[in-house]
């Protein structure tokens, strides 16, 4: 699976139902395409009706909604490796054709 290399995160826990609140500077130079698959994410400072776009060295700033306390824990460890595989967060890397 490919992988997002993300600086400067931060994941603040800002809700007792398991969401948090992320702070991401993702450094990719392709697509990404957000689609909620295996957390419910919804991002801001990108304009959400666009479906994708290019990234590269763009600050976002993520809700994450995550259930399942498996997911949590992955997503913890994957903050302290600095890498996330792009299924964390519901994003994948779409090529540009």
């Amino acid at each position: 699976m490919e992988k997002i290399k993300i600086t400067q995160v931060q994941f603040i826990p800002c809700h007792p139902d398991g969401t948090f609140l992320g702070f991401a500077n993702i450094i990719i130079d392709g697509w990404l395409e957000l689609n909620g698959i295996g957390v419910h994410a919804v991002k801001t400072g990108i304009d959400i009706k666009e479906p994708a776009r290019k990234l590269k060295n763009e600050t976002l700033k993520f809700y994450f909604k995550i259930h399942n306390d498996e997911i949590k824990e992955e997503i913890r460890a994957a903050v302290e490796e600095n890498l996330y595989e792009v299924g964390f967060f519901g994003a994948k890397i779409i090529k540009e054709e």
